[in-house]
Parts: C-alpha cells; structure tokens; sequence
C-alpha cells in the first residue's frame, strides 16, 4: 500500500500555499482628495473620537483602537496628528463631544479651529461584522471619512471605503479570536490611510 504521506504533505503544501496568496484586502474605494488638499498642505490633524454607527453598535470598544491605529498611519504619511487626550479635552470644553456625526459637513465646520490644527478629520464606521472570522480570517467593513481645512473649511479628503479586511494582513492571521479581529482592525486602518496622499512639503 501506498503511502499517504507524500500526498498529505501536497495538500498541506497548497492549503498554505493558497492562504498566504489570499490578498488581504478586497474593497472598493470610493475616496477623493481635493486640490484644496495639496494648496493647503496640512501638516497638524486633529482626528476626532471615531463614531460606531453600526446598526448593532458592533464596533464599540474598538473605536481606541482604530483612532489609535489611524494616529500612527498618519505620522507615516509626514502629517502631525495631534495628541487624542488634547482633542477630547477641547471638545469637552466647546461641549460637543457627542453631539453630532464626525463626516456631517455642518457638525464638523462647527468644530474646525477649535484645536490649533490645520485640518480635522472624522471618521465613521457603518458597518463591520465579524461573524466568520475564525472560519475565513476576514472581516467585513465600510467606513467613511471627512476632512476639513480647520481656516477655510473647505473639504480636503472624503469619501467611503467598504469591503473585507484579513486578519494578520499579508502573514498569518493571530490564533485567538479577540486578537484576530484587533488584528484586522490595524489592516483597514492602513488600507484608508494608504488613500490619503502622503503629505507634501511646505
């Protein structure tokens, strides 16, 4: 009798194979930077508390973790995001800080150039189920965004991206389930930050 070895070891071979050649993104894009954008060249961004207007409110305590995470894709893109604690607290003061949508046009012109900042950004999340997660490692999302000039109001970046995230990116998703959907958090916010164009010089 044949051994079965050598064939085990093939499907095992191509099972790997075909999820390290899973792409870790699949999304539809639909975000736009403005010329206004590259005359202002923003260099300070105050990136308000990111909304959960998921139908569930399924996003919840992840909200941190993705401001946290957009924090960090912004420095790389040469901008200066301003300190999170910073902008709550002048949200606190001006007595907005759950008061309206973070990408309403009207709500976010209310509160530009109460930060010392060039331009303010919100983000809001619309959707994001994570349902089959330890079946497929992926995520399903849609998120929008809105960024203002902080003098002149004009709108800077905007727009939505939806689609599904992989957990782990372009390695290996995370064994446990917490840290897989963490995981793919980190991976959409660099995938809506990779659609702002890197900062120019002044």
């Amino acid at each position: 009798m044949r051994s079965l070895r050598p064939l085990l070891a093939c499907v095992l071979l191509g099972f790997v194979a075909a999820c390290q050649s899973e792409p870790p993104l699949r999304v539809a894009a639909a975000l736009r930077a403005s010329p206004e954008l590259g005359t202002e060249r923003p260099v300070d961004i105050a990136l308000l508390p990111v909304e959960d207007a998921t139908v569930a409110r399924s996003f919840g305590v992840l909200e941190l973790r993705l401001r946290q995470a957009l924090v960090k894709q912004l420095a790389d893109r040469l901008y200066s995001p301003l300190a999170p604690d910073h902008v709550d607290r002048r949200l606190r003061e001006t007595g907005k800080l759950a008061t309206g949508s973070p990408v309403d046009p009207a709500w976010l012109g209310g509160v530009r150039g109460s930060f010392e900042e060039d331009a303010v950004l919100g983000v809001r999340l619309t959707h994001w189920d994570v349902s089959k997660i330890m079946e497929t490692r992926r995520v399903q999302f849609a998120v929008e965004v809105l960024m203002l000039g902080a003098k002149s109001g004009a709108t800077l970046w905007s727009g939505r991206m939806e689609g599904s995230a992989k957990a782990g990116g372009e390695g290996p998703a995370p064994l446990g389930r917490e840290q897989r959907i963490e995981s793919a958090v980190d991976v959409v916010a660099d995938a809506l930050a990779r659609e702002l164009p890197v900062r120019a010089g002044r």
